[in-house]
């Protein structure tokens, strides 16, 4: 069975992938809807120290806890940057080709960050 994690962009949650993961599970994939530290219903744990860091370190988590060889994972808007961070610390666990997103600001390089640099969920001009 294929697993998906989904990661939204600023200011939402994993509610926003309700469709996308009834829809998912329907058709005998797992779904694991992500909202990261700080953000939507999880806005009350942000700090000081809350960065795309600690979005990567969410992902990861959910990554090692998810009950499959792989995982396909998907960025919206934001979600990207720590979907390649997390991609980037679980080479064994997502394979690059199942990385898929589109990046908020066409035509401009991804932040330095945790992992490696990949052109995966640029958006084309």
């Amino acid at each position: 069975m294929t697993e998906f994690v989904l990661v939204s962009g600023g200011h939402t949650g994993g509610w926003i992938w309700r469709e996308v993961a009834a829809g998912l599970r329907g058709a005998g994939a797992g779904a694991h809807p992500a909202t990261l530290t700080g953000l939507g219903d999880r806005r009350h744990l942000a700090g000081p120290g809350t960065d795309m860091d600690t979005h990567v370190e969410d992902l990861v988590q959910l990554i090692d806890h998810v009950d499959a060889p792989e995982a396909v994972l998907v960025g919206h808007c934001y979600g990207i940057y720590p979907v390649l961070g997390a991609a980037g610390r679980r080479p064994d666990r997502v394979a690059p080709d199942r990385v898929r997103g589109r990046a908020p600001a066409p035509r401009r390089p991804l932040p330095a960050g945790p992992g490696p640099r990949t052109d995966a969920g640029r958006a084309r001009p």
